[in-house]
C-alpha cells in the first residue's frame, strides 16, 4: 500500500506555461497518478496516447478537452489515438491516472 499525504503533495512545474502537476505514483512500466493544476487560460498541447490510456477526473474547474466542455465531477477515459488538447477556462484541479505515455500531436 502507499500513502501519500496532502501534506506531501509538491506542485513541479510540468513545462507548459500555467500548467503544475503533483505526482502521485509511477511505475517504470508507464503507469502512474497525478494531479494537474490549470492556471485560468492554461494550454496544454494536443497529444494522444497511442498504444495508451488516460483518465481524467475534474476535482474542481472547468477545461475545454478536445473542444468539449468538462466540469467538476466528470470524468473522461482516452485511449489510443484519441488526440485532444486542453485549454483551462478557469483555474482548475484534475485528477489523471493512465498506462504508457504521450505523444506530440499535429
Amino acid at each position: 500500500m502507499l500513502i501519500k499525504r496532502q501534506t506531501e503533495t509538491e506542485w513541479i512545474e510540468a513545462g507548459v506555461p500555467g500548467v503544475q502537476n503533483a505526482i502521485l505514483w509511477g511505475t517504470k512500466q508507464g503507469d502512474g497518478g497525478h494531479l494537474t493544476r490549470f492556471e485560468a487560460n492554461a494550454r496544454a498541447p494536443r497529444h494522444s496516447h497511442v498504444g495508451a490510456w488516460e483518465q481524467i477526473y475534474v476535482v474542481q474547474g472547468h477545461l475545454k478537452l478536445g473542444g468539449i466542455d468538462i466540469r467538476t465531477g466528470d470524468t473522461v477515459y482516452s485511449q489510443g489515438d484519441d488526440e485532444h488538447d486542453a485549454v483551462a477556462i478557469e483555474e482548475t484541479i484534475v485528477l489523471v491516472t493512465h498506462h504508457g505515455g504521450t505523444q506530440p500531436g499535429e
